[in-house]
């Protein structure tokens, strides 16, 4: 390889990078989606562990299901920093970030946490 294709090639490959990581930016959309799933998976365990019967059980994980819709929908919000994107989360008076969007994909920063009592304090829920 000639030393004038090396330097091309260290020229080309982080601009071909950095389109490429503009064109996979996921939308607000992928963003939302991730998260419910997370939190949904969340609500699924917590209904198994009570075991309250197949039939219940199905009830409880559908209700749980719109309610987490619900309640995400309008909470999840997506900063775009063109390359990438943050996934927060609004809880009273402040976003929290929880997730970061990169190459058409969204990486929560941990897993999802279901604690009543901080529940109820951050988003004015009854449980």
């Amino acid at each position: 390889m000639k030393k004038n294709d090396l330097k091309s090639l260290k020229v080309v490959f982080p601009l071909a990078l950095l389109v490429v990581m503009v064109l996979t930016n996921p939308p607000l959309e992928d963003h939302k989606a991730k998260v419910k799933t997370a939190y949904t998976e969340l609500v699924d365990t917590e209904v198994d562990d009570v075991e309250l019967g197949n039939g219940l059980s199905k009830l409880a994980k559908g209700l749980g299901g719109m309610v987490v819709n619900g309640v995400l929908d309008s909470r999840i919000s997506r900063d775009n920093y063109i390359l990438f994107s943050i996934t927060k989360f609004k809880r009273k008076d402040r976003n929290d970030p929880i997730a970061i969007g990169i190459f058409g994909n969204v990486f929560l920063f941990g897993k999802p946490e279901f604690d009543k009592d901080r529940l109820n304090k951050e988003l004015d829920l009854e449980f």
